[in-house]
């Protein structure tokens, strides 16, 4: 009667490492798609980099409005090609912000600056 269960207990031992493989898979997958983010375009309507939780309210030309949380230390920022600051940001530039869900807030990864406004 051993005999007969040793080969159904390894069989189903295979089984659950196949399932426990898959699920972390997925799961990989799940994440690496959270943390490529999305990209939005608008204009700069505000701007607050001296706050505790630095933010940047975005609008849309169809109208639509974020507001995103700024990492001074993570989020990079770039204008013509090459690396920028976060000083340089203006209201009433064009950029394209990518950013992350993270914590119920919506992060920035980076900032393209579209246009030369001073």
């Amino acid at each position: 009667m051993k005999q007969s269960t040793l080969p159904a207990l390894i069989i189903s031992s295979a089984l659950a490492g196949i399932a426990c493989v898959a699920w972390a898979a997925d799961q990989s997958s799940a994440s690496a798609q959270s943390m490529a983010g999305e990209t939005v375009k608008g204009s700069i309507t505000s701007l607050d980099l001296t706050a505790p939780q630095p933010s940047v309210k975005l609008s849309s030309s169809d109208g639509k409005t974020w507001t995103f949380e700024l990492d001074p230390k993570s989020t990079s920022v770039w204008k013509e090609g090459k690396t920028a600051h976060l000083s340089g940001l203006k209201k009433g530039q064009s950029v394209e912000i990518k950013h992350v869900a993270s914590g119920g807030k919506d992060k920035v990864q980076s900032i393209r600056i579209m246009d030369s406004t001073s």
